[in-house]
Order: C-alpha cells, then structure tokens, then sequence
C-alpha cells in the first residue's frame, strides 16, 4: 500500500477548482509513477482534508475504488452528489464535534442514499472533532473495506506527460 498525504498550503482550500485539478494530476502521476493498480485508489481525509475527498472524488469520481471523508463539513447541493453514485463512501463524524455538526455528514450521506449511491455513516458518540479521526483512523476495518473495493475503471488515466505541470508547483 502506498499512502500520499498532499499538504494543503496556507491560505488555499482544496475544494478551489484548480487545487482539485492538482490533486488530480498528483494522484494520476503517483499512480503511473509507482505501476499502481488504478482500480485500487482509495481517498481519505481529515476535516479540511474531508472537504478535500468531497471536492476530488466529486469531481473525478473515475480515480477512485472507494472514499472516506472524516469529520468533514462538505455541504455540497444534493444533486452533485449523485456524481459518487457508482463510488462507495465510508463517512466518519462524531456526535460531539464542536467544529463541524454531524448534520454535514448525515445531509451528504442522506442525498448519497437518495441517489442510489453506496454509502455508510459511522457516528462516534463522544469522539470530538480531533477524536474522530483517531478512532476513525485506528479501525482495521475501514483499511480492510477500502481493500474490499476495486473501481470499475481502468486506463481512464491521461498519459504521464498530460499530469505534468510547472516545477516546483506540486
């Protein structure tokens, strides 16, 4: 397993348009770069990083088997969620956050189910906001479900030469 942990730096936010192309071609060029399996490419992260997983597999759901945004107040419209329909998604939050209300997680995973999408909620009753992503990130089984996915596509990955982007901008 290869893990990539893309820093967001200060003063952006992943869900801006072009950081989520940047990820995208991150994950295209790391996946192509180490011969990875492009049907096993999982997506998680941690509050703003969730926001990150909403934004990325929103807008390229074809990169990835499977996502897990934890503790993540994503408030997409309803409607574009159904872009993650064929994706399944493991959302993380806990009942007790005091910087993001579990009502985020419950909307998305409610306009999820409301698609067809496959989708699953894990509350922590007394995680907090920092909590969740250590339990979250502590449980075999979200590991164990994520290499349970395999995504439907394969080859849908531009060549190396179109993830390319200016030195020093990655």
């Amino acid at each position: 397993m290869v893990v990539v942990s893309p820093q967001c730096p200060k003063g952006d936010n992943w869900q801006y348009a072009e950081m989520v192309e940047r990820l995208s071609r991150l994950v295209a060029e790391v996946v192509a770069g180490h011969d990875l399996d492009a049907q096993r490419v999982y997506l998680t992260g941690f509050s703003m990083g969730g926001d990150g997983v909403w934004a990325l597999g929103l807008a390229h759901p074809e990169q990835f088997a499977a996502l897990a945004p934890v503790a993540s107040d994503w408030g997409a419209d309803p409607q574009a969620m159904c872009a993650l329909q064929g994706v399944p998604v493991w959302v993380f939050q806990s009942e007790k956050d005091q910087l993001v209300s579990p009502r985020h997680a419950t909307s998305v995973v409610g306009a999820l189910k409301q698609c067809g999408g496959e989708v699953q909620l894990t509350l922590f009753p007394d995680a907090g906001h920092e909590g969740t992503s250590r339990i979250a990130y502590s449980m075999d089984e979200m590991y164990e479900w994520f290499l349970e996915q395999r995504s439907p596509h394969d080859g849908l990955q531009p060549s190396p030469a179109d993830w390319r982007w200016a030195a020093g901008n990655h």
